[in-house]
């Protein structure tokens, strides 16, 4: 996705309360090497929220609309 000219990449998931529902999601934006802003946004993520080690910006749906993050 482009916003004003910024490129930003967003990865949906539904549920990664499961390990290898989690690791397959957080996987897919890992392999993107450049240094623009990848989200992981999910309905609801729990103790996901926030940034991982590798960059991937983890949000729920409302604060990723509102750009709470």
């Amino acid at each position: 996705m482009q916003e004003n000219g910024n490129r930003l990449y967003i990865q949906l998931c539904q549920r990664t309360d499961m390990a290898k529902t989690r690791d397959r999601e957080l996987c897919s934006p890992e392999y993107i090497d450049d240094n623009f802003p990848k989200y992981l946004v999910m309905p609801e993520p729990g103790i996901y929220e926030g940034v991982t080690d590798r960059g991937i910006i983890c949000c729920s749906l409302e604060n990723f609309l509102k750009k709470e993050i």
